[in-house]
């Protein structure tokens, strides 16, 4: 939700850059335009993800044997997200994650996780206080701006809609004077996942 709210914000000021969006209410993608994309997918207690990057060779990365060593209760969706189109260009799935007790787990170290993709969701992963001044300077946005971001997106809920905007709230999150600002509400509105009240 911050992200998704901070990129709003972003693209007002300077135009399409990153795409952090929600595909459904509980599948979250994020694309750098780069040819970087992964998908994270929100289940009862758990989450499972899978990320492509950029380059490199076709078939480098073995998903199955990945996708053995997660939990056997996330086995068939992680299966599924992994088998998207969106994960299948170019090199493929470089890499698959899951939760465990609120722990980000994987087929390998941290490390090496962050260096096959799944480093596009580094700020998602990080704690509020964390992602203040991380968020700042990755979108570009004021303090202000920022912390927005996170209070409003502590009223999150799963469903449809995410998360219900007021006009004052949206106000500060794209003032009319932006530049961008239609094409910053489009892209955050375009869904219906977050929604301005009327």
């Amino acid at each position: 939700m911050r992200e998704a709210l901070a990129a709003a914000t972003s693209v007002g000021k300077i135009g399409l850059q990153e795409t952090r969006a929600w595909e459904d209410p509980n599948r979250y993608v994020a694309d750098d335009n780069m040819g970087n994309v992964g998908i994270a997918q929100f289940l009862p207690g758990a989450y499972i993800g899978a990320v492509n990057v950029s380059g490199g060779v076709r078939g480098g990365f073995d998903t199955q044997r990945a996708i053995e060593r997660c939990p056997e209760a996330l086995r068939n969706q992680l299966r599924d997200l992994s088998s998207l189109p969106l994960l299948q260009d170019g090199k493929g799935v470089s890499m698959v994650f899951w939760s465990m007790q609120d722990e980000i787990c994987g087929p390998v170290g941290w490390d090496e996780m962050l260096n096959s993709g799944v480093d596009i969701f580094e700020l998602e992963f990080l704690r509020d206080d964390g992602w203040i001044p991380k968020g700042m300077s990755h979108w570009g946005i004021s303090e202000t701006e920022a912390r927005l971001a996170v209070t409003l997106a502590a009223r999150a809920r799963l469903g449809k809609p995410l998360l219900e905007l007021q006009p004052p709230e949206v106000a500060e999150i794209l003032p009319l004077d932006r530049p961008h600002r239609s094409a910053a509400l489009e892209l955050l509105m375009q869904d219906g996942y977050f929604l301005i009240a009327r």
